[in-house]
């Protein structure tokens, strides 16, 4: 798991199980103890991070949409797109930092593949 998960789950007390026994990337659960994700053991850890971010881009931005999970299909929309807005935004920082290049020289293609990630992106939610 890469630095930036660490601090953003430290700070917000967001602890991370694993489990090869769940059919879906990961999800995000209240619990009494506070909130938990669970991960999907089966899969890379570059897809691991991307789903743990995808879920966190929830805790970000569902406040602001919902609140919490509706049966509105607009609301649930734009709770899947803003979750996966965070994770691209975190991974293209990490991308620009790694490879040190220029904003404006990123090729977007070229981020995508290097990182695995389908242009609809449907697969991470």
């Amino acid at each position: 798991m890469n630095s930036h998960i660490e601090d953003y789950i430290r700070k917000h007390n967001i602890h991370i199980e694993y489990s090869n026994e769940v059919s879906f990337p990961a999800k995000k659960f209240d619990t009494p103890k506070g909130p938990v994700i669970i991960v999907n053991s089966a899969l890379r850890e570059e897809e691991q991070n991307q789903a743990i971010l995808h879920e966190l881009g929830h805790n970000f931005y569902d406040k602001e949409v919902a609140g919490s999970y509706t049966d509105d299909d607009n609301v649930h929309s734009k709770m899947e797109s803003n979750a996966n807005k965070y994770m691209l935004q975190v991974t293209l920082n990490q991308y620009r930092a790694e490879t040190d290049i220029d904003p404006h020289d990123i090729n977007s293609i070229d981020f995508l593949e290097h990182h695995n990630l389908n242009l609809n992106l449907d697969s991470i939610t």
